[in-house]
This record gives C-alpha cells, sequence and structure tokens, in this order.
C-alpha cells in the first residue's frame, strides 16, 4: 500500500473512531447537561401514590439529586429539598436529623445514598476533560482529514462513524429490551464497586429515580447518539455519492 493511501486509511479509521465516541457523548451530554431533560422524564416516569410523597415533590426531590450530582455539589441545597418534601408531607423527619428508624430510608437519603451520589459526581468529575478532550481531537481530525486528504476520505469516516454507532445501538436495543435489569447493572459495575448502587424499592431515592426514568433516559442518550449517526451516515453517503457523479460528469466531458 502506498505511503500516502495509508496515511489516509489512518487519518479516516481514527476520524472515524473519535466521531462515533463524540456521537455518544453528545447523547450523554444532553441527559446530563440540560436540566429540562430528566425534568419531562421526571414527570413522565414518577408515579403517583408510590411513596409517602406527593409526586411534584418527588420531582423536586429527583432534580435535586441531579443537580447535587452534575452541577454544583451543594449538600446544603440537596438537604434543604428534602427537608421541604418531608414538611410539606407531615412526616416528621428532617435530612438534617439523621434518624436511627428502619423505614427512615423511605423519607431521607441514608448514608448510603449519599455515598453513591458522591460517587456519581466523582465519576461526572473525571469524565469532564476526557469529553470536552475527545470533541477537540474530533473537531482537529475532521480538519486535517479534509485538508490533507480531501471531502472523499472524510466522507468514508462519516459513514463509518454512523455506521459503527448503529449497529452497535441496535444491539444495545436488543440487549435492553430482552435484559434491561442486566444491561444497567453491567453499566454500573463499569463506574461503581458492587453494592454501592442497589437500593430498596420502597427507598426514597429509588421512588425519586425509578426504574423507568432510567429507561427514558436510556431511551434519550441512545436517541440522540442514533440520530447524529444516522445524519453522519447520511451525510456521507451523500457526500460519496455527489462526488462519484462528479467524477463520472467530468470523465464524459473529457
Amino acid at each position: 500500500m502506498p505511503e500516502k493511501q495509508l496515511r489516509a486509511c489512518i487519518a479516516c479509521v481514527l476520524t472515524a473512531l473519535f466521531l462515533s465516541v463524540l456521537y455518544v457523548v453528545i447523547g450523554y451530554s444532553v441527559c446530563a447537561g440540560i436540566r429540562a431533560v430528566p425534568e419531562g422524564i421526571a414527570q413522565a416516569t414518577i408515579e403517583e401514590g408510590a411513596s409517602p410523597f406527593s409526586k411534584d415533590d418527588l420531582v423536586i426531590g429527583a432534580l435535586a439529586v441531579r443537580d447535587y450530582c452534575f452541577t454544583d455539589h451543594d449538600k446544603t441545597a440537596l438537604t434543604e429539598a428534602i427537608d421541604g418534601m418531608n414538611e410539606r408531607a407531615s412526616t416528621g423527619f428532617s435530612q438534617s436529623v439523621p434518624s436511627s428508624a428502619s423505614y427512615a430510608d423511605r423519607y431521607l437519603l441514608d448514608e448510603a445514598a449519599i455515598s453513591h451520589l458522591d460517587d456519581v459526581q466523582a465519576v461526572v468529575e473525571r469524565t469532564t476533560y476526557p469529553i470536552i478532550g475527545i470533541a477537540m481531537i474530533a473537531a482537529f481530525l475532521i480538519f486535517c482529514t479534509l485538508s490533507f486528504f480531501g471531502p472523499r476520505v472524510l466522507c468514508r469516516a462519516l459513514i463509518g462513524a454512523g455506521a459503527a454507532d448503529l449497529i452497535i445501538i441496535a444491539l444495545l436495543l436488543v440487549w435492553g429490551l430482552t435484559n434491561w435489569q442486566g444491561l444497567f447493572g453491567i453499566f454500573h459495575t463499569l463506574f461503581f464497586e458492587a453494592g454501592t448502587w442497589t437500593f430498596p424499592a420502597d427507598s426514597l431515592l429509588i421512588t425519586m429515580l425509578p426504574t423507568n426514568f432510567w429507561i427514558g433516559l436510556g431511551v434519550v442518550w441512545v436517541g440522540t447518539s442514533a440520530l447524529l449517526a444516522a445524519i453522519s451516515l447520511i451525510v456521507g453517503l451523500i457526500g460519496r455519492a455527489h462526488m462519484k457523479r462528479s467524477r463520472s460528469l467530468n470523465s464524459n466531458t473529457q
């Protein structure tokens, strides 16, 4: 293989790789960075009567947890939100006053729940700069591929990235539909120690963030990534077809 062709192949593969990761990262960023996304999903998935608190209060609590993990990590604000829920429900519990009652986790975020939220925040913090780095590298590779090897190689990268992501997403979709708990568990074991992320079904953390909430969030994440992958594939295919037509017209006029 000629050296120039080899360099073009390497550029194409690297660009496709970083673009495919970028599409997934953007899907995550939509879920984590746009507050309205988890708010809308919480409104749609939290069930009335699932806990001693009203649905509106559970949504408030869910958003307080989201803010604690993904934005300010303000424990005071989280405590005030949980205290407000208990005050409005007249439970007699307070997040700022630890309780030894065996059922207190239905009303409060216990030590294990707070520890898990801290773990989530640590993961968010560790991944923020790598995500920015992935976006910057992807942009750099697009520029370099287009500048040094032309739109033909870039179109191949777009096609490869889109096709790869759509195949992976399809496989994950099948897995999620057939064994959601298994997929959810594998995902958590990548970031958290065993036993630190499971809680009773009637605990406050789970009633604020039920299984259907995570399914909804997963749908938005996967849907966003799939949309970007499909756009990438279509743009690449259209660009390649356009270049083939241009070459054909040029050869016919010569």
